[in-house]
């Protein structure tokens, strides 16, 4: 990263190119195919604000930029959560912000980490960038969806830098919809799995009233 790249000149910069591109670690043998089978190359891009930029002290998963991922369902968008602090809150289609207490039992899945707490500061520019941002943001969330005909949807978005404004930074198909917080997950699923049911002529209520959850 190169957060003022005209004062390390552009040699510096150009260097760092070729050491990605020829970079090679025995780990990314591991990765799934569809990481594999994407070209080598590199992109140089503007450096986006990170949440260390507004948080005191703040190091690991700060370092990077505020990511909320929205997830659209049969072309629209039921919901989303941060990708640092997944288990802190969910954002509602509304816009509105649903905080999770974690004392609740079952709120977590298991194996899923521990909880962390959602620096303030975190939460203010997520509420400032969801009420300027948040129609727009849902809007080309769906459209994604819907000009291509997907099932499901995930759009991850970059909030919090004034100059560039909300940016999606990666798309990705879900397939499990396995989030960390266990009754979104549960009915996310169910939605998922009633969607597809009705399509093929056997409709079902994903919640039905004697189900408990």
């Amino acid at each position: 990263m190169f957060p003022s790249p005209r004062k390390v000149g552009a040699r510096a910069v150009f260097e760092s190119i070729d050491l990605a591109l020829n970079s090679s670690d025995p780990s990314w043998k591991r990765e799934s195919w569809n990481q594999n089978a994407v070209p080598r190359g590199a992109l140089l891009q503007p450096l986006y604000t990170v949440m260390a930029d507004y948080v005191a002290c703040a190091t690991g998963k700060l370092l990077k930029p505020l990511e909320l991922k929205v997830q659209v369902l049969f072309g629209v968008v039921v919901g989303a959560c941060l990708n640092s602090h997944p288990m802190a809150l969910w954002v509602l289609s509304s816009g509105a912000v649903q905080m999770w207490d974690p004392s609740l039992p079952g709120l977590l899945k298991k194996g899923h980490g521990i909880f962390e707490p959602l620096p303030p500061a975190c939460l203010d520019v997520l509420l400032q960038c969801l009420s300027g941002s948040w129609e727009a943001i849902r809007c080309e969330s769906e459209q994604l969806a819907q000009r291509v005909g997907l099932d499901e949807l995930r759009v991850d978005w970059l909030l919090g830098d004034r100059s560039w404004g909300p940016r999606i930074g990666e798309l990705t198909y879900m397939g499990t919809l396995a989030l960390d917080v266990w009754p979104v997950s549960w009915r996310l699923a169910r939605a998922f799995a009633a969607g597809h049911l009705s399509r093929l002529g056997t409709p079902q209520d994903p919640f039905p009233s004697n189900d408990s959850a």
